[in-house]
This record gives C-alpha cells, structure tokens and sequence, in this order.
C-alpha cells in the first residue's frame, strides 16, 4: 500500500495541489482532469515555472517520469505519473504545462519487455491475466471490485500488442470496466446501479447546459454472438433483442477468444457497450462539487429531466467520465452520461425520450 497523505492542508475547497518529491505545488492557473470509469485517469496542468528555483528545475526535469499526487480541497485524488512538462517562455514570465496519467498508464504506452515472449495463458481468469500482465512494470497489483468471471481457455498476448487494450478487450467480455484507484492501481468493477447522488432538473439550480448523442448508426435491434465452432458440433449462440430499436438492425459477433465463455455474459456486455456508445449526453456545470459536497465522479447516479435534451422524463443516467476544468475566471464540469444500462445490457422499461 502507498504511504501519500490522503490529505494536506489547502487554502481552499478547490485548490489543485499536487506532490512531488514531497513538496507542494500549489500555484496553478488553470487545470484539466479527467476521471472516468473505463479509462485511466488523466490531468493538465498550468502555471508559474520559477527557472531559478532548484525545487522547480528537479520536479519539472523532463523525461524523469517522476510520481505525482493530486489533491483537490487537500483531499487526495489520484496518484499519477507525470510524462510531459512542457515549458514556455514568455515575455515577463516562464509558465509550465504538466501531464500525467494514473500510475497504470505505463501499459497502454509500452510493451511487455521482449525476453517475456511467447505470452500465451491458458484457464485464466482476467484477474490472473491482469496480475501477470502488470507485474514487470513496478505496479501494484490489480483491484477488483467485482467477480472476475468464467476463465478463458486458450489466450495470447502478441509482441506488438497494447497489453491495456488486450486486458479491456477480455474483461469487456465479461462485463467489467477498467480504470484506476486513487492509488494508480488498476481497478476492474462494475457499473453502479445505486441510488441517484443528485437531480438535474432544466430551468432549476443548480444551472447546466448539454447536449446529446442519440447515433441512430451505432444501435441494432438484436445482438448475437457465437461461440467457436468445432469439427462435428454446432457453435453455441445466444440473441438479445433491443426492442426499442425501431427497424430491423441485426449485429453479430463471434467470440474468438475462449472455448469455454461466457457467451451470455458476452452478449449482454456487449449490448450495454453498444447502448453507451449510441446514446449519451454531455453536462456542463459550474463549480465542481456534488450536493454532498464531493468532487462530481464517475460510477455514480443522478436522476435528470432536460426537455431540451428530449429527457421528458425523470430519468437516472450513469455518470461515465468527468472533466473538471479551470480557467483564471470559473471552475466548471463536464460530465458524459449513459443510460444505466450501459455496460450491464440491462435495458430501462421507460426510456428518457418517451412521454
């Protein structure tokens, strides 16, 4: 386990600090961070590069990957890697940009090393394949949150394979979700199917503005899958309709990975991610806490109605990514929302565009 203070002292509920080497930054004019619940988190930051100072020279050193933790409000929120300070030199004064990714975000850039290979498993859950994967890299061992789920008889992880992307794609097949803990470990979970955090309601504070993506190409009526097929047998297969599309859209797939999968699970996984890539909706909001005074974050539920957005109707959406976004005037956030289902496949009996 990680030995960062999960808090430190702050000026104020939303100051962004950030530790390196034990001291503390503090001095940011304008910042970008992204939590999301399928992606690692990543962050930008803006602001005074004092050149002569050596504290400022050994933190911002290219090409250190030095750790960087990230605190809002003197709470902690993520420990990070930094990968880019990019200086800039202006004409009274030098500012520097810092980005970092979650710890994790090793494995979406780099490779395993090549003495490692051949990488081929066999009844192996995602959980020992996201274990054997990270090691190597100096990274804790994964999280879960949830059941890894059904083994997969015969994988393989190829020499120029994205080893982050490899381990999505398997646990998409299983229904779980990749991202990062407020320690950078990786974190494999599920969706929230909890209770509303907060209501959004068009024309009443707290004020937001949005837009929505309702993508008429990327539904289908019904999602099938089959499972390998073998000499002498029929290939298992299983359809889950999706009623509420309204013309006939078949989509097929066919499960390469495993022999023995989960093929129902499969299916279902893969409705859900159809439904949360066709249909969502973007939140801006001012200021970055939610009623309970909380930082906005993903995996979470609200409960809105946006008529504008053709949200008729009270409707619980899932909180997919956040951005929280300052600028020397205001603190905004912007949050992705998808329908509940999304992810889980499961499908809701009233939809937010029906009367």
């Amino acid at each position: 386990m990680s030995n960062v203070p999960l808090t430190i002292e702050a000026d104020d509920q939303n100051e962004v600090a950030v530790l390196i080497d034990g001291d503390r930054f503090k001095f940011w004019d304008s910042a970008s961070i992204k939590l999301s619940m399928e992606s690692l988190t990543q962050f930008t930051l803006a602001g005074l590069f004092e050149s002569d100072n050596a504290i400022f020279r050994n933190a911002f050193r290219p090409a250190t990957y030095k750790d960087i933790t990230l605190y809002v409000g003197g709470e902690l929120v993520k420990q990070c890697t930094m990968v880019q300070p990019n200086p800039t030199l202006g004409p009274e004064n030098n500012s520097v940009s810092v980005n970092a990714y979650g710890k994790a975000g090793i494995i979406n850039d780099c490779n395993k090393n090549i003495t490692q290979y051949p990488l081929e498993f066999y009844n192996r859950n995602i959980q020992q394949l996201a274990t054997i994967i990270t090691g190597g890299f100096d990274l804790e061992p994964p999280v879960f949150t949830v059941d890894p789920g059904a083994v997969f008889d015969s994988v393989s992880l190829g020499v120029s394979d994205n080893p982050l992307k490899w381990l999505s794609k398997l646990a998409q097949q299983r229904g779980i979700l990749i991202s990062d803990d407020t320690e950078g470990r990786l974190l494999f979970q599920v969706a929230n199917e909890g209770s509303p955090i907060a209501a959004l309601n068009q024309g009443v504070p707290p004020m937001f503005t949005g837009t929505a993506n309702y993508s008429g190409q990327e539904l289908f009526s019904s999602v099938s899958g089959q499972a390998p097929t073998f000499v002498g047998l029929d290939a298992e297969q299983v359809t889950r309709e999706v009623d509420f599309v309204g013309a006939e859209r078949p989509y097929v797939f066919k499960m390469e990975d495993s022999a023995g999968a989960d093929l129902q699970g499969a299916v279902l996984a893969k409705t859900g991610l159809m439904l949360g890539k066709a249909i969502s909706w973007g939140i801006t909001l001012q200021g970055w806490r939610d009623p309970n005074g909380d930082i906005w974050k993903p995996n979470q539920i609200i409960k809105m109605t946006a008529p504008g957005l053709m949200v008729y109707n009270a409707s619980e959406l899932l909180i997919k990514d956040v951005v929280l976004t300052r600028t020397p005037t205001k603190d905004t956030t912007v949050m992705k929302l998808v329908l509940p289902g999304a992810y889980s496949g499961k499908i809701p009996e009233v939809l937010p565009w029906e009367d």
